[in-house]
């Protein structure tokens, strides 16, 4: 920050804080209508399986089986559709608005690289927990896969047999559960934000670690967050007498 006062330069690194701070919210907020979306599939779930069980009173028998197929399919679909709602908010939380959070994250981190006497708060937090763009994903995957895994164990327990259009339906929502998978893994992170952003040749993208704990420059990360800078000594012009 060339030809920043200090107070000036402290204004605009505290107010990095606000970025991040409303990604942040906006983020929790996805999270909270994926989590509800997630409670009314369920929901649905175990509306279509309860009605499996208990057909009208003076239904014949093939009435009932032919029942059964279309709740056993309908219950496939509901599935299907609760992984694709979960996808969709895990695609907007992740690819999008953390993408954002990172951008403002990845400049403070830059910030406090070259402005050392600046609190490293932001490094202080990164140096914990490293890039956590694959652990947070984990909020998502797990609700992704839960749907084709319930789909699948209802089929072959609660249903009196498979057929083949809930075979069709499994296969299909196993594709895209693993297409899906896939294609969240390749979704850009904070190293591939500093590598685009800042390059792999400048000091700073070559001095982050954004590797496992065991990365060779975490060590390097770690001394220079917990060693502040000594302010230098003006050096006494010589006395002239």
């Amino acid at each position: 920050m060339p030809g920043f006062t200090n107070a000036e330069r402290l204004v605009l690194y505290t107010h990095l804080r606000v970025f991040e701070s409303d990604f942040d919210k906006s983020q929790s907020q996805i999270r909270a209508i994926s989590a509800a979306w997630s409670g009314v599939v369920v929901g649905a779930i175990a509306l279509l399986v309860t009605n499996e069980y208990t057909p009208p009173n003076g239904m014949q028998a093939p009435q009932v089986n032919a029942r059964a197929e279309i709740l056993d399919v309908l219950r496939t679909v509901v599935c299907f559709v609760g992984s694709a709602g979960v996808y969709a908010f895990w695609f907007i939380d992740q690819r999008i608005y953390q993408r954002l959070l990172h951008s403002v994250f990845a400049y403070g981190l830059f910030v406090e690289f070259n402005n050392a006497d600046l609190p490293q708060i932001r490094s202080s937090m990164f140096l914990a927990n490293l890039d956590v763009t694959n652990g947070l994903a984990w909020f998502y995957r797990t609700q992704f896969f839960m749907f084709l895994v319930i789909s699948a164990v209802l089929a072959f327990l609660v249903g009196k047999m498979v057929t083949p259009a809930v075979w069709a339906l499994l296969g299909l929502h196993l594709v895209v559960a693993l297409v899906g998978e896939m294609c969240s893994r390749n979704w850009p992170s904070l190293k591939t934000l500093v590598d685009d952003v800042y390059g792999n040749d400048d000091l700073f993208a070559q001095a982050v670690p954004l590797g496992t704990a065991d990365d060779g420059r975490l060590p390097n990360w770690q001394n220079r967050v917990r060693k502040p800078p000594v302010p230098a000594i003006p050096e006494i012009p010589p006395y002239q007498g």
